[in-house]
């Protein structure tokens, strides 16, 4: 499994795949998109996942990946571990919020897809 494109999460492409809503995900396809982050030091917000241009991957079997902001920040921190998260703050209890949503202070580290198309 890989990832073979992205798109936005109102892409009509989404919203035309059958159950979208409902897709389950295997382990091999969270490695891909992991593989996928990694292979391009792709690293962004789960708000930029879920209302980006361009936030969500594509599978080569065509199902999108679409999660929650929460489980993406969970899923930037898996694919790049050595990201810890802040023990002192009062939202460390929840795994993934470091990069859930958009973070200001993380602006400089984010890096984007910028193009629909991509050969990963």
């Amino acid at each position: 499994m890989k990832v073979i494109k992205w798109v936005e999460w109102d892409d009509d492409y989404i919203k035309n795949y059958p159950n979208y809503q409902t897709l389950i995900y295997s382990k091999e396809d969270t490695e891909a998109v992991i593989k996928a982050l990694r292979n391009n030091q792709y690293k962004f917000s789960g708000d930029y996942h879920q209302n980006g241009k361009y936030g969500v991957p594509i599978l080569e079997d065509g199902r999108p990946y679409i999660i929650t902001c929460f489980a993406w920040g969970a899923l930037i921190l898996e694919a790049y571990p050595e990201e810890k998260m802040d023990t002192d703050s009062k939202d460390s209890k929840y795994i993934g919020y470091k990069y859930a949503y958009f973070n200001e202070a993380l602006e400089s580290e984010y890096k984007y897809p910028i193009q629909k198309e991509n050969d990963i």
